[in-house]
């Protein structure tokens, strides 16, 4: 929902998300079946993509573990820039910009967030399902054509 400048959103489960991560780790796990490799090395890629599935199912797709992203404050700057708010599950907030390689297509949007409090970037990962259809409408058009990126 907008607020004058603002734009507060508060991300949901994403059944697109889940569907998604089970695919591409399934297809991973099958492609590692007739590799020449001995049975060692094939059961630690499966489980390492196991472990992989399981903390992206959990942190992006469910958001359900403590440092997932459930919620963003985007605002506009007076420099024409756009800050963004993050809230994870825990409760913590960060405070950062919105960068210009933050990704923006009809079905999913990639936030890339340079924050204050972090060292490196934080991207968001924001499927179509994540939030109702005008919210993701609104942000989509405040990324794509409401601000300048900062820089990296």
């Amino acid at each position: 929902m907008a607020h004058g400048e603002s734009l507060h959103l508060d991300l949901k489960p994403s059944r697109r998300l889940v569907a998604g991560l089970l695919s591409a780790h399934a297809v991973g796990a099958i492609l590692l079946l007739p590799l020449t490799l001995p049975l060692w090395a094939k059961l630690a890629g499966i489980a390492g993509l196991s472990a992989s599935l399981a903390y992206y199912l959990l942190s992006d797709g469910l958001r359900r573990l403590p440092r997932s992203v459930v919620g963003l404050v985007l605002r506009r700057d007076r420099d024409e820039g756009l800050s963004c708010e993050i809230r994870l599950g825990n409760g913590q907030r960060f405070l950062g910009r919105v960068l210009g390689t933050t990704l923006v297509v009809p079905a999913l949007v990639v936030l890339r967030v340079r924050a204050e409090a972090l060292r490196l970037p934080r991207t968001v990962v924001v499927p179509g399902d994540a939030l109702e259809p005008e919210d993701l409408r609104t942000l989509r058009v405040m990324l794509r054509w409401g601000f300048r990126a900062a820089r990296p």
